[in-house]
């Protein structure tokens, strides 16, 4: 949103809350904009926890050639590995 945008919608609502003289619609205003706040702020919270970065191809490739490689050492019998057990136990 530019600027000017922003600032012409906050001078207007600015305007409109100035107009208003009950007391009850002032404070309705006032924990409606509150609880906008706050919901607001949750979501851009939430935005920011999901956002995780990609692995690039060089990264995946390399992650399957060391996947790979530890295949043929466990075939050759020269490296061990884990029982089923104990990587769903990790889960």
């Amino acid at each position: 949103m530019s600027t000017i945008t922003l600032e012409s919608i906050q001078n207007e609502l600015i305007r409109e809350i100035l107009d208003i003289k009950n007391v009850k619609v002032l404070e309705s205003v006032r924990k409606t904009l509150v609880h906008a706040k706050k919901e607001m702020e949750s979501v851009s919270t939430m935005v920011a926890e999901d956002e995780e970065p990609y692995m690039t191809k060089s990264e995946i490739m390399d992650g399957l050639s060391e996947a790979c490689k530890d295949i043929k050492l466990m075939r050759e019998g020269k490296l061990k590995g884990r029982p089923i057990e104990e990587l769903l136990n990790e889960l």
